[in-house]
């Protein structure tokens, strides 16, 4: 697996480490899960277990 670094602002990592202790994770694994989740909800992931991206799949629409 390849890191990822995303800084961010103070506010925001108090906030994400105030939720990842309330819910019994580390930050990282609490972080991990919420953009899982965000991109699930945009329609960017397909599923969890096969993490396929939609996006690697060509567009029917664009088809002419």
């Amino acid at each position: 697996m390849r890191a990822i670094y995303v800084p961010l602002t103070e506010p925001i990592r108090r906030a994400l480490n105030n939720l990842a202790e309330r819910e019994y994770r580390d930050p990282r694994d609490q972080a991990a899960m919420m953009l899982t989740d965000a991109l699930r909800q945009n329609g960017a992931l397909l599923n969890d277990r096969s993490a396929e991206l939609i996006a690697s799949s060509p567009d029917p629409r664009s088809a002419t």
